[in-house]
Parts: C-alpha cells; structure tokens; sequence
C-alpha cells in the first residue's frame, strides 16, 4: 500500500484559513449588476416590443427588434422578442453587444454583458422564481473565470470556472462541510480537502462523492489511509479498520443538485 505523510498542523491550520476567505474577492472591482426581483408583466412588454417592431433576422432566426439602428443594422439601444424571450439592453452591428437583460421563456433572466449574443463579461444569471444561480464571469454563453455557483440544494459553490460548472474553489454545504479543491458540475472531484463542524479533515483524491485516497484526521488526533475508496488502516499500527466510524457522514454526504 502507498505510504501517505501525516497532516500537520500547520496544513491544516492553512488550509483551514482558507477555505474562510471572503468571497468579494471574486466580484471585479467597479462592476455593479443589479437585479429588480419586481414580477415581470411579460405580456404588456411583449406587447410594447411589437407595437413599433420590425421583423430581424438574429443568429438565423426571426425576432421583432423595436429600436435604434446604425446603417439598416441594430445599433444602440433596443429590445425585441423572439422564440426564446425577450431582451432589452444595446446593439452593436447587429448583434446583441454590451449590456442588457434576457428574459428567458422559463422565468430565467440573465443582466450582464454580451459579446455578439453570447453572454461574455461579467454577469449574473437567475433562475425562474428568483433564486440565483451563478454570477460571476462568462464566456462564450458559459461560465469561465471567477464567480459564484449558487446550487439548488442550497450548496454554495465559490472559485473559477472553466467552460461550464467545473473547476477549482470552495464548496460550502448546509449541513456545515466545506470542501476546498477540484469540482466537476459544481461537485467535488479530484484533489481537495474537506472538513466537517466536528473537526474530521480529508485531505486526497475524491472521485465523485467517494472519499477515494488519502488521509483522513479524526477529532481525536488519530489518523487513517484510505485507498480505493474502500481499504482503511490506521497509521500508526496499520490494524484494519472497519467502515464503522464518525467519518461515515463524510462519505456519505450528498448534496442533489437536481
């Protein structure tokens, strides 16, 4: 069996400052998206975009575009409806290009800023009801860079982003576990270190939601290898250990998403 080194107390007096750090640090500095939670009367606004439309073409498809225009394209400031929503906010050369806010068709609404129609820069994204679901920065109509993950099981998910819902930061959970490493979807995954209210620490490989390989800390100081998600043994007399201990929460929390 591989040897893992012991935890010392100065790793996990860091890493458990660190996974406290404040969360501003992943908002950019002199940017402010607000979002009115005032009901949307989607019916009258759709009417006042059609009142004094003009059919568009926009990616391909058919919207009705009420606004300014620059050389027969949209330009400036406009808003038009479609098959997916509304949108309300600027126009460059044709195309949805700095800030404004789309009102999905299922309650979704995303404010922040655009790139040739995809969501690009800074912004925030909420789900239908309200409930917010990710601020932070896009790319390319994805999340990829800083930002916050607000899942619907109530987990909080804070760190960068890569192409999607994956990447490296912090997880804080409800029932008061904090994961700091690797996630995949907003999960923890790969390497990373988690800690219970209780006092336990793993510090390893995750593979989902298996504590996979590593070293885990109990309360009272004594300290066990895991290998493959299943083989434990205390370090300091190697006596095989069942899966009978405190830690057995650790390695079943689950936090749905869904």
């Amino acid at each position: 069996m591989q040897k893992f080194p012991t935890l010392s107390d100065e790793l996990i007096s860091e890493l458990s400052s660190s996974v406290y750090e404040d969360s501003s640090q992943f908002k950019p500095e002199n940017v402010t998206v607000s979002y009115s939670r005032e009901p949307l009367d989607a019916k009258n606004l759709k009417e006042e975009i059609y009142s004094d439309s003009r059919a568009v073409q926009l990616n391909s498809k058919r919207v009705y575009y009420n606004g300014e225009y620059k050389n027969s394209l949209m330009e400036g400031k406009g808003s038009f409806s479609g098959s997916e929503g509304m949108y309300i906010g600027e126009f460059k050369s044709g195309h949805i290009n700095g800030h404004g806010t789309f009102y999905f068709n299922n309650g979704a609404v995303y404010e922040g800023n655009w790139s040739n129609d995809a969501r690009h820069g800074f912004g925030k994204m909420v789900m239908p009801g309200g409930k917010p679901a990710f601020e932070g920065i896009w790319k390319d109509d994805m999340p990829n860079g800083s930002g916050i993950m607000h899942r619907s099981d109530g987990a909080i998910v804070e760190g960068v982003f890569e192409n999607g819902f994956s990447g490296v930061g912090t997880i804080k959970y409800l029932d008061g576990n904090i994961y700091r490493g690797e996630f995949t979807d907003g999960e923890r995954n790969g390497m990373g270190v988690i800690f219970t209210p209780e006092g336990e620490k793993f510090i390893g490989q995750f593979r989902g939601l298996e504590l996979w390989e590593g070293i885990l800390r109990e309360c009272d100081g004594r300290e066990y290898s895991i290998t493959n998600g299943r083989e434990i043994k205390e370090l300091d007399d190697n006596l095989n250990l069942s899966m009978g201990f405190s830690f057995l929460p650790l390695i079943n929390t689950h936090q749905s998403m869904n």
